[in-house]
């Protein structure tokens, strides 16, 4: 889906060069590439990527880790509490590498 999204995107990003770049100075002419402004377009294109970079280091700068915890819920009438079962990453080495733990007995 998102390359097919990426696709449209292209050709509407054509089209707007085609239309705002006019006839005789057309960055994409389409008979003849060697007449047309071709770099123009790659420049373009390559503008549009550093913005997107600059928002992904902006995203990354502000994303938190959040922390899995483990669940627990009350069963029946009684005090006891029961832990629901799961998988959870576990650095039981404390050494920064995260392994898959199995709390499922």
């Amino acid at each position: 889906m998102t390359i097919s999204m990426g696709n449209y995107i292209g050709t509407l990003l054509v089209s707007l060069v085609h239309k705002y770049t006019g006839r005789e100075n057309n960055w994409l002419p389409d008979w003849n590439l060697n007449r047309g402004r071709l770099e123009y377009y790659y420049l373009l294109v390559s503008g549009i990527q550093v913005i997107n970079l600059v928002y992904y280091l902006i995203c990354a700068w502000f994303y938190t880790y959040k922390a899995i915890e483990e669940i627990s819920i009350k069963e029946g009438d009684g005090d006891e509490e029961d832990k629901i079962p799961h998988k959870r990453l576990s650095d039981a080495n404390a050494n920064g590498d995260l392994e898959l733990a199995n709390d499922i007995e």
